[in-house]
């Protein structure tokens, strides 16, 4: 597993300068921390090859896209779709499974969810471990009289988008903002620290994330009725990732170096970088997918022209 601890102390020390400083030649992006192993890991590989320098912050969603709309970074990265326009650009680049991770002590089978029941745990109606529905789900598994502690992320994660809008399909009347914990962070990294240190907890995270902090994550209901774990193609919980840019890329006096440069690492992310995707425990955008991407990076332009054919 490639380690984001590792990453996190290379990439703290990579403050995001001023863009408007022509002669600087590296590429500045921030966003979702859901995709930050999978992003870092394209930008370390992209840039040992290309020799190029790109500083990513691992902020938000929605932090990454406010600080694009302030035209102080290359690219913004998102969780929560948007809408190709004459301005704006949405270039998926991964999709990212969400996991259901939890802390309980002694309990060594990987736990079974259905939505109604996840959903009512997040909704506080289900309070305990041992509540009836969790055990009806999990015969033979012996469940602590333990409390369950919401973890919830602050606004403005992607993460947060991508559960909600799973629960708002699969519940009838789940809204955003239906969560009340008393346990929250603005990162995916913060939510994982949360549920590794505290027994009784539950939270969605990333993926990756579970995988790395090494938590137990539960298998939840698809479609089809079948208890699947993230990661599996059928898992229910998952959402696209986006690289949004400037479809004009003439902007705070960048020069013209540094946006061929940002379009070739978008080029390779949606190609080459897609072979990082599964070890990392995200998928690989689908063929469609991917023409989906060729087509909205081939509007970006300078000064009114096309830069990839």
């Amino acid at each position: 597993m490639y380690s984001i601890k590792r990453l996190t102390v290379v990439l703290s020390i990579l403050l995001i300068a001023p863009i408007a400083r022509a002669q600087d030649n590296a590429l500045v992006g921030t966003g979702s921390t859901l995709a930050y192993p999978f992003i870092t890991k394209i930008i370390e590989d992209y840039s040992r090859t290309n020799r190029v320098n790109v500083n990513y912050q691992s902020i938000g969603s929605a932090e990454g896209l406010a600080q694009l709309k302030g035209n102080t970074i290359d690219f913004g990265v998102s969780d929560i779709p948007g809408v190709n326009s004459n301005s704006v650009l949405y270039i998926p680049i991964a999709i990212c499974p969400v996991a259901i991770a939890y802390n309980l002590p002694g309990v060594k089978a990987t736990l079974k969810l259905s939505h109604t029941v996840l959903a009512d745990i997040f909704l506080k109606r289900i309070t305990k471990w041992n509540d009836a529905q969790i055990v009806k789900l999990n015969p033979g598994v012996k469940l602590p009289s333990m409390p369950i502690q919401i973890v919830d992320r602050a606004e403005g994660s992607g993460t947060a988008y991508i559960f909600n809008n799973y629960l708002r399909k699969v519940y009838p009347g789940w809204k955003a903002g239906s969560i009340k914990a008393k346990l929250t962070s603005k990162t995916n990294q913060g939510n994982a620290g949360w549920v590794k240190l505290t027994p009784g907890t539950i939270a969605y995270i990333g993926l990756a994330y579970a995988k790395q902090y090494q938590l137990p994550y539960a298998a939840i209901q698809n479609k089809s009725g079948n208890y699947v774990k993230a990661g599996d193609a059928s898992y229910p919980i998952h959402g696209l990732t986006y690289a949004v840019v400037y479809k004009e890329q003439n902007y705070s006096s960048r020069p013209i170096d540094r946006i061929k440069q940002l379009t070739k690492l978008l080029n390779y992310i949606i190609h080459s970088g897609q072979k990082e995707v599964q070890p990392l425990g995200y998928q690989s955008l689908s063929p469609e997918l991917v023409k989906e991407a060729e087509k909205a990076l081939r509007l970006v332009t300078y000064n009114a022209k096309p830069l990839q054919k």
